[in-house]
């Protein structure tokens, strides 16, 4: 159920972001510099989160434990995140395992950097409007501080069956609500404690084996350089015939592995496709 959470806040805060900047679209910041998030998890799935936070959000570490009833039985999945500048690792401590793939937004600074000082502009100038577009043809809504959670202003995204509630202008979801399939998972937080998590909660933890996910940065590469490229020309798509079948083969694949966090790169890659086709 979080794949389509993921999705959700990685289309609408990339844009966003992109929107709310006046330099560089990557220097959106917390409200505070270092603290941790309490989320309670109900619903099909039952459980805590902590997201523990350093230098404003650029690097981040979440910790997760979530049960859910599947075919009969409780099935429990422990897992951590961690998000720096450039790295994002996914361990699972149920498995013992951990995979490594480059952060997006390395690639997004990357390519935007690339770009002259007019087309930074352009891109900026278009990335509301067109990001507005891909979230409405997906039959969403987008309301710019929309919303409050624990006193903070947030961006609120309703899209395919999901409604996120993030930090105004960050990929920091403070709320999450998700109803697919039958399926109905909330994420709230809690509290918001302000000061320096320990350096430990950063770690994979001692005896795991990282695996660097090769494929997976090449894809992420060029769906950044494909997206720049697109919002520096002012395109984006209309909805097409085939985009109801776009969400069904999330949904089946979601169905096939409903505890999954992140995304299938491809159906990802697919969604933002929608950047490189003409109107």
């Amino acid at each position: 159920m979080r794949k389509l959470a993921f999705i959700t806040a990685f289309v609408f805060c990339m844009t966003a972001g992109l929107a709310g900047a006046k330099d560089s679209p990557w220097e959106t910041r917390l409200p505070f510099k270092k603290g941790t998030i309490q989320y309670n998890i109900t619903g099909s799935q039952t459980g805590t989160e902590t997201l523990y936070i350093k230098d404003y959000g650029r690097t981040t570490a979440r910790h997760r434990t979530v049960s859910m009833k599947f075919l009969g039985m409780t099935q429990t999945t422990k897992e951590i995140e961690i998000t720096t500048p450039e790295w994002v690792y996914n361990v699972d401590l149920t498995e013992q395992t951990c995979e490594k793939s480059t952060n997006p937004t390395k690639y997004m600074i990357e390519e935007f950097n690339k770009l002259s000082k007019k087309d930074r502009k352009k891109v900026i100038k278009n990335s509301l409007e067109l990001g507005t577009q891909m979230i409405e043809g997906m039959s969403g809504t987008i309301q710019v501080k929309g919303a409050k959670v624990l006193g903070y202003p947030c961006d609120v995204v309703t899209v395919m069956g999901t409604k996120t509630y993030c930090f105004t202008g960050t990929s920091i979801v403070l709320k999450s609500e998700a109803n697919l399939m039958g399926m109905k998972i909330t994420s709230t937080a809690t509290g918001i404690q302000k000061g320096a998590p320990a350096s430990a909660h950063f770690q994979v933890p001692q005896g795991i084996q990282v695996h660097h996910n090769t494929q997976g940065d090449e894809m992420i590469k060029e769906m950044a350089r494909t997206t720049i490229q697109n919002l520096l020309l002012g395109k984006t798509a209309a909805p097409q015939a085939n985009d109801q079948q776009r969400f069904n083969a999330i949904q089946e694949d979601q169905k096939n592995d409903p505890e999954g966090d992140m995304p299938d790169m491809q159906k990802m890659m697919e969604l933002m496709k929608q950047f490189g086709q003409e109107n």
